[in-house]
């Protein structure tokens, strides 16, 4: 079992110079590993190369949700965001917007479209149950 430092720098796996495409399949590699901290500071450090990279995260969006959706591991939320943030870029709000969910709404909070879209997704997904309840409820009246 590999041992390792509670922090280790992204600079370890992001040179200066590299593009994020090369740095994203250098982090995507680490999710192979068994260890949950690898996976964890692969996850983390990937966040910020999604936007120009997200077109190579897609190709593993069934290990990113799977991994997402195993509570047991501290991988989870980070996992859910890095699929949120893909779903994003692949135009699919809803999918987006429960991956978000589940891993927590911290990103949610900046400026940028990402959380722009999540915040306006999960408002009209508020509207629209609550209109869907309220008019099952007045066809139960009549």
């Amino acid at each position: 079992m590999i041992s390792l430092p509670s922090s280790l720098p992204t600079s370890v796996f992001a040179p200066v110079g590299s593009d994020s495409s090369s740095v994203a399949l250098r982090l995507l590699s680490l999710l192979a590993e068994d260890n949950v901290d690898l996976q964890l500071h692969a996850l983390t450090a990937l966040l910020p190369h999604l936007d120009s990279a997200w077109h190579l995260v897609a190709e593993r969006l069934p290990e990113l949700e799977a991994l997402a959706e195993d509570s047991s591991t501290s991988a989870s939320s980070a996992a859910a965001a890095v699929a949120s943030r893909v779903y994003f870029h692949l135009g699919e709000m809803m999918s987006a917007l429960r991956l978000a969910l589940r891993g927590g709404a911290g990103d949610w909070e900046d400026g940028g479209a990402y959380g722009e879209c999540m915040r306006s997704a999960a408002v009209g997904l508020y509207v629209a149950r609550s209109s869907g309840a309220a008019t099952e409820g007045e066809e139960g009246e009549e």
